[in-house]
């Protein structure tokens, strides 16, 4: 049957999905396998049960689907030529195979005949765990296989085996009888600009020629577009599978040839059928595209790291006549809509193979993953850097230029799949909230020797627990572990909430979250950067320990020297010095600073002294050498049963 399809405002939301939207008959495939598989999982409303010498009824359950079922137009999709709806009556014959389980070498093999109604009757089958197959030819000689399905029954139990037919794995060559002709109301257009056409189909993942189906240059052919008969293809022997049909309009000018136009079509061959269709090209020649609709990106959950996470990237293709697409990813400064760095991918226009044959690339944290960027694709992986803001623009793009941009939509959770969460909110550039963009960032809990549970059966001791945040311009909650009903109970039987977090014991809890070089707790954050907290905790027998800055000395001359107030000149007030050593004294003859056992020395808040053992020193001194100009800050932290206590800062001017 040959029917017209209107190429507008058409996609291919997936060849492999649309496989199955086209045939709806095998959605079913996996449940009925899953039921099939074993005598256990069988139950009555399926197979009634046997009795002693009943013959066995062979039932084709997804009959109806085949007999119902039709292709829908899809206002969104693209166009895609396929056979059309097959229907069980039109088989020629079936044919069914069978093995006994318990005795391998008692096997069946022999047409069956199938009424109208999808059923059909095998005898004297031995009493056993039998597996069956059923094969559907379309000719009477049984060559041209069409059909299969397999399916599993005790026939000791129950007295009818039901199948779910698909095409799925068979290898029966398929053909193609397809008319193409050109938008009538441009057909004086066409007449004067196109002097060949290629046409060919490609595989549907990798975009690799498979067939040359045509190379047009003679004028007769070329009329046959525009003159209401069309051009007629014809191939015999297609192997299965989902492909797709490009087309490449060329104008000949003083023997040169110039592109001016493409067109794809998703292109399905099914084992043993002919695909015959006659499809109008619309008016693509010296034409831009449309731009892709529908832009949303997903963040993979199961992929999350401290520094990375993947992105799924998903648009709808409404064209047929671009030739790729482009994805333009951009880093927004923290404060401001203002565009920052753009990371733009394209595929490449005449060398397929290589495309993203590298696996890994790095942008400004933008690295691929899978997927491409190829006409007639949906979906790219990227990953994205955590603590950035990213959003996405993508357009489609020929010979003749570049679409308008299609810019992100607001990406609702993927339905049903909880490794998918959606992103951030909308927000259109130049928007005076740049928060509400793609982006992902950790808060990292640095335990300090103390232990975490989340729950039962969940603990995390003397490390660093991240949670994943996704910031909307709102502030962010830090975790709030609950407090300990019970410090007897190891159990935590009488405990309330998780979750808990404490130190050696549980009367040693958790009493806030500190940032590095800083005693005031941190409830919250109004970031979308990474940051770090560190506990502390209620420590038993503690004394109100807290950091004597008045007993801390900072001198600087042009020697080092470890003396308490050194041979140079104080700087505890801060101040300018030329380059030279800077020596940083602690005197420890008094509470609070005795109490420490470990000191460590910090400038522009990195440590440059680690571990350093004060054991029963009462005065602690480091020597840094400044030998370049600059201006820092210098701080000292003192350690007191694994909780770190800070001086306050010390500003250092180099000239």
């Amino acid at each position: 049957m040959n029917k017209n399809f209107s190429l507008k405002n058409k996609k291919i939301i997936s060849l492999y999905e649309l496989i199955v939207k086209f045939f709806c008959f095998t959605f079913v495939i996996a449940f009925a396998e899953m039921l099939f598989s074993c005598s256990s999982a069988l139950e009555d409303s399926y197979y009634s049960k046997n009795s002693k010498d009943s013959p066995l009824s062979v039932i084709i359950n997804n009959y109806d689907f085949y007999n119902s079922c039709s292709v829908a137009a899809n206002d969104n999709a693209r166009l895609i030529i396929a056979p059309s709806t097959y229907s069980i009556s039109g088989i020629s014959k079936f044919l069914i195979e069978g093995m006994d389980t318990t005795n391998p070498s008692n096997t069946i093999s022999q047409e069956i005949s199938i009424n109208s109604s999808g059923e059909g009757t095998i005898s004297d089958i031995t009493k056993s765990f039998w597996i069956f197959t059923l094969h559907a030819y379309s000719d009477s000689d049984m060559t041209n296989e069409v059909l299969k399905g397999s399916a599993s029954v005790d026939t000791s139990q129950y007295a009818s085996v039901a199948f779910t037919l698909s095409s799925e794995g068979l290898t029966t060559p398929g053909s193609c009888e397809i008319a193409l002709d050109y938008d009538s109301n441009y057909a004086s257009f066409f007449d004067d600009m196109v002097g060949e056409i290629h046409i060919n189909l490609c595989k549907a993942t990798t975009l690799e020629i498979v067939k040359e189906l045509a190379v047009i240059t003679t004028e007769t052919d070329l009329d046959s577009f525009i003159d209401g008969s069309g051009y007629l293809i014809e191939e015999s022997t297609i192997a299965p599978g989902a492909y797709i049909m490009t087309m490449y309009f060329y104008q000949i000018a003083n023997s040169t040839a110039s592109k001016i136009g493409f067109f794809s079509a998703g292109f399905i061959v099914e084992p043993g059928r002919c695909t015959t269709q006659t499809v109008t090209i619309p008016h693509i020649i010296a034409t831009i595209p449309d731009a892709p609709e529908n832009l949303v990106v997903y963040r993979d959950d199961s992929t999350l790291t401290a520094d990375s996470y993947n992105a799924v990237v998903r648009w709808d293709d409404v064209s047929n006549n671009e030739e790729y697409f482009q994805l333009v990813i951009r880093e927004y400064d923290s404060d401001s809509a203002t565009t920052g760095t753009r990371t733009i991918l394209n595929a490449s226009t005449t060398d397929y193979s290589n495309f993203y044959s590298s696996k890994t690339f790095s942008v400004d944290g933008v690295g691929y993953v899978s997927g491409n960027l190829f006409y007639s694709s949906e979906e790219i992986v990227v990953k994205l850097a955590t603590g950035k803001l990213y959003d996405f623009e993508i357009y489609a793009v020929n010979t003749y230029g570049s679409s308008a941009a299609c810019i992100r939509s607001e990406s609702s959770d993927i339905a049903e799949d909880a490794a998918f969460g959606s992103m951030t909110g909308f927000a259109e550039p130049g928007d005076s909230n740049p928060y509400m963009r793609v982006n992902t960032f950790t808060l990292s809990y640095a335990l300090e020797n103390g232990k975490l549970i989340t729950s039962l059966g969940n603990a995390f001791t003397g490390q660093t627990y991240i949670e994943y945040k996704i910031y909307t311009g709102t502030a962010t909650s830090l975790m709030l572990p609950a407090t300990i009903v019970d410090p007897d109970d190891s159990s935590f039987s009488a405990q309330g909430g998780w979750p808990v977090c404490y130190y050696g014991s549980l009367s040693q809890g958790w009493t806030k979250w500190v940032k590095n070089g800083s005693s005031a707790a941190v409830t919250s954050v109004s970031s979308f950067t990474n940051q770090t907290f560190y506990a502390e905790y209620d420590i038993e027998l503690s004394p109100a320990i807290y950091f004597d800055d008045s007993a801390m000395y900072v001198t600087y001359g042009s020697t080092a020297n470890s003396s308490l107030y050194g041979t140079g000149t104080a700087l505890s007030s801060g101040g300018s010095v030329s380059t030279g050593y800077v020596t940083i004294t602690i005197d420890r003859n008094s509470s609070p600073n005795s109490v420490f056992t470990r000191y460590d020395f910090y400038v522009n808040g990195s440590q440059v002294s680690y571990n350093t053992d004060v054991g029963s020193n009462t005065l602690v001194s480091y020597t840094i050498p400044f030998l370049f100009n600059g201006t820092f800050t210098l701080q000292v932290s003192g350690s007191y049963n694994e909780q770190y206590f800070y001086s306050k800062e010390f500003s250092l001017t180099v000239e």
